[in-house]
């Protein structure tokens, strides 16, 4: 985690019990960068969802011949883009 130095908990020489911060740093920086990385996420599900639905639709649709087989491999390869996205 990346921020300015807040405070410093401890003194030099002085026994620390584990787990006892030892600095704080400002929360808006990280706090940030996490609702960002949250929307991203969110946005990139959103996306996989949106591709699986489409995928499905285009799947039946090829398989009662109303859809070319092309249609659905573009489906298919915006549905496997979408999931090595999340990962």
């Amino acid at each position: 985690v990346q921020g300015f130095l807040e405070a410093i908990t401890y003194r030099d020489g002085a026994v620390v019990k584990k787990g006892a911060p030892l600095f704080s740093i400002q929360r808006n920086t990280y706090e940030a960068q996490l609702k960002q990385a949250q929307g991203a996420l969110a946005a990139q599900q959103a996306t996989l969802a949106n591709a699986q639905s489409e995928y499905q639709r285009q799947s039946t649709l090829g398989r009662q011949e109303f859809a070319s087989q092309a249609r659905v491999e573009d489906a298919k390869t915006k549905l496997d883009q979408a999931s090595a996205a999340l990962m």
